[in-house]
């Protein structure tokens, strides 16, 4: 991504990374099988990365340089406190469906969500 990154969209890169994690999640309800799963995992891994990058990237090209430190450090508060919710989520969902495909889904929507919400900004 590093070679190119300067010249594409980087909210649609962003989307495209959510709504594969998506489909690769997905997928890993619909199999038992070991191979596929280590590659559903793979293909959901190489896209974490770039969900780790990117909003910083973003939020540098779309704001000025002085609000780069306090967007970016509010943006990770606003995401680590969301994250800290996502094991007792997904274990109630789990508990109260008897297995994981339900709590599965549910990350799948959330990825959907989360790209729909990343490509439609509102206009400054």
């Amino acid at each position: 991504m590093g070679v190119f990154v300067e010249r594409i969209n980087l909210r649609a890169f962003s989307a495209l990374s959510m709504f594969t994690q998506a489909v690769a999640l997905v997928a890993m309800t619909q199999t038992a099988s070991e191979w596929p799963l280590f590659l559903l995992c793979a293909i959901f891994g190489l896209s974490v990365g770039n969900l780790i990058t990117l909003p910083s990237l973003i939020v540098q090209r779309e704001f000025p340089p002085a609000a780069f430190g306090m967007i970016v450090a509010l943006s990770t508060a606003i995401t680590q406190f969301t994250y800290a919710f996502g094991p007792g989520v997904m274990g109630a969902v789990r508990d109260a469906s008897v297995n994981y495909t339900p709590a599965i889904a549910l990350c799948a929507v959330l990825n959907l969500i989360a790209a729909g919400i990343v490509v439609l900004r509102p206009k400054p």
